[in-house]
């Protein structure tokens, strides 16, 4: 299948975003959150070229226990083990985090959870963590919303890599290596994942209409864009603050995650 413009990608996301109102439409619960559509068709969000200098992520002495305690776990992991339940598909390894994805004014840019690459290929991974242990049925936690959040970062890295490149927005992070958009974008093709513990997943699967409908809705999406969305379980965690109050680093009990099919 051709790979579709960017104009036809943004249009085929709007159609999508639509169609999928009654799922993702956010609604009073969703303080603070700015719709997809709103944020796909934001021109400041391809159109601006603002000077950024991301501040280096904390990754040994957080107080989270939640979802960035996960995301800062995965990384200090280095790497994450890719299954089909049973075999090992693929290596990924992990080169940056929180890395913004626009260069418009705003304080706090649009960013992509974690950025990797494939052992086998070096193929780049983008990737939008979800997690929860006390979960909530807000829209802007659906599956459906986390699939179509990263696939319009991913259309807001297209439309500005080159300007990312050009401004180094990149953390400089002991032991990485570093990268730039424009020559990690052409290791085709570019793997979407989206992660969630294993919580997350039961609670939504007695949610939606089925497992098997979202992942074929999946599918289709991915075919329509052309594009690789590939969906992962990963253990329940169990992140807890230091008693006295300190930051802490936090680590994963497993570095295996599992696709769903």
């Amino acid at each position: 299948m051709t790979e579709p413009s960017l104009v036809e990608f943004k249009d085929i996301l709007n159609n999508f975003i639509d169609e999928q109102e009654s799922s993702i439409g956010l609604k009073a619960s969703d303080k603070g959150k700015i719709s997809l559509k709103d944020i796909l068709n934001n021109e400041e969000n391809c159109k601006y070229d603002y000077p950024s200098s991301p501040g280096k992520p904390n990754l040994n002495h957080i107080k989270s226990t939640g979802e960035t305690a996960f995301q800062r776990a995965i990384f200090n992991g280095i790497e994450t083990e890719l299954t089909n339940g049973t075999e090992l598909i693929n290596k990924v390894r992990w080169l940056d985090l929180e890395l913004p994805v626009t260069l418009n004014k705003n304080s706090r840019r649009r960013c992509l959870d974690l950025v990797g690459s494939l052992d086998h290929s070096d193929s780049p991974v983008l990737c939008e963590l979800k997690f929860c242990t006390n979960c909530d049925s807000y829209a802007s936690n659906h599956p459906v919303y986390a699939i179509v959040e990263l696939l319009v970062y991913y259309y807001l890295l297209l439309s500005n890599y080159e300007n990312l490149d050009d401004r180094k927005v990149y953390h400089k992070l002991d032991g990485m290596r570093n990268f730039t958009w424009s020559t990690f974008l052409k290791r085709a093709p570019v793997l979407l994942i989206v992660a969630a513990n294993e919580s997350y997943w039961k609670y939504w699967y007695k949610r939606i209409e089925s497992k098997d409908q979202l992942v074929k809705g999946t599918y289709e999406l991915e075919k329509n864009l052309n594009t690789k969305i590939h969906l992962f379980v990963t253990q329940d965690e169990n992140f807890s603050k230091p008693t006295n109050g300190e930051g802490y680093r936090p680590t994963v009990s497993s570095f295996t995650w599992s696709i769903i099919k």
